[in-house]
């Protein structure tokens, strides 16, 4: 049996000099969580913020070469149509400083011909020299656009699926006994909604679109 002191303490919280043992404070985690923040994997933008398309800044090397005349550009055996676009940014080395320029795609006019928002600091080299490029980064579309796309696609859907109306007649595609297709016209009520030509539409097995 433990010895007990008279201001209550046992015998293991004093030394051997009779002084009592302090006490170490114990360091406890925080159970609070909003003091512990965990990150997790980026799964993309937040919700409701506007995506953007990450650019490539990489250098590409243009097809063929080139003589610049302030912002004119005149190529030689190039491809401008197909690998450049309008706001690309042109890359030319300035053989002063060895250091690139560059200068935006203001428009094309030909494969051997473009137009660029500013002159180069440096003249035209005495020969044609080589370029490279940067592609601009794509514009995403905004979501009243995607929603324009949508109802478009949506309003061609029904409109195909009702037939085409032309003057109280509707065109309707057949199929016929050799895999192809007929177009029939059938006089129909002018004042038919859509929905009524798609129901006429269902009640002709062979068409196209029910």
């Amino acid at each position: 049996m433990g010895l007990t002191f008279k201001n209550g303490g046992k015998a293991s919280d004093y030394n051997s000099d009779g002084k009592k043992k302090k006490k170490k404070k114990s360091h406890k985690k925080s159970k609070d969580p909003s003091k512990h923040v965990v990150s997790s994997p980026s799964s993309g933008a937040p919700s409701g913020a506007s995506q953007t398309q990450p650019a490539d800044m990489s250098q590409r090397k243009g097809t063929g070469s080139v003589l610049h005349s302030s912002t004119i550009v005149t190529g030689i055996d190039t491809r401008f149509l197909s690998e450049l676009s309008q706001g690309d940014a042109f890359v030319l080395r300035n053989p002063s400083t060895g250091k690139d320029e560059l200068r935006v795609v203001r428009f094309i006019t030909s494969d051997q011909a473009l137009a660029l928002s500013s002159a180069f600091s440096f003249p035209c080299p005495s020969s044609s020299s080589s370029f490279k490029y940067v592609k601009a980064p794509k514009k995403l579309k905004s979501a009243s656009e995607l929603q324009a796309e949508s109802t478009a696609k949506f309003n061609d859907t029904i409109d195909k699926a009702a037939g085409t109306t032309n003057g109280g007649k509707v065109e309707i595609r057949i199929k016929n006994s050799g895999g192809g297709y007929n177009i029939v016209q059938q006089a129909v009520d002018p004042e038919m909604s859509r929905e009524e030509l798609v129901n006429l539409r269902a009640s002709k097995k062979s068409d196209r679109y029910c």
